[in-house]
């Protein structure tokens, strides 16, 4: 997914030890330095539908999956 927006991921930002809300929160925290975020879909299941979304579409995004009766949210938030 970072492909796209030229976004390095760094094995040494995570830990083993820690969980996937861990991993999520420290990516958020590299994205927004790229005015970038990692959102999250709820489908009421165990997974993950992860995806990456400039800042500023991410909040349209989260209000139109609630018109939906869906939820997205940050992806530490899951």
């Amino acid at each position: 997914m970072a492909d796209k927006y030229s976004f390095d991921v760094k094995d040494e930002w995570f830990s083993e030890n820690d969980d996937i809300s861990s991993w999520c929160k420290t990516l958020n925290i590299k994205l927004s330095e790229h005015n970038l975020c990692l959102g999250a879909m709820d489908i009421e299941s165990d997974s993950y539908v992860l995806f990456i979304c400039e800042n500023n579409k991410f909040n349209l995004m989260v209000n139109l999956s609630r018109d939906l009766e869906r939820r997205i949210d940050s992806a530490e938030n899951m």
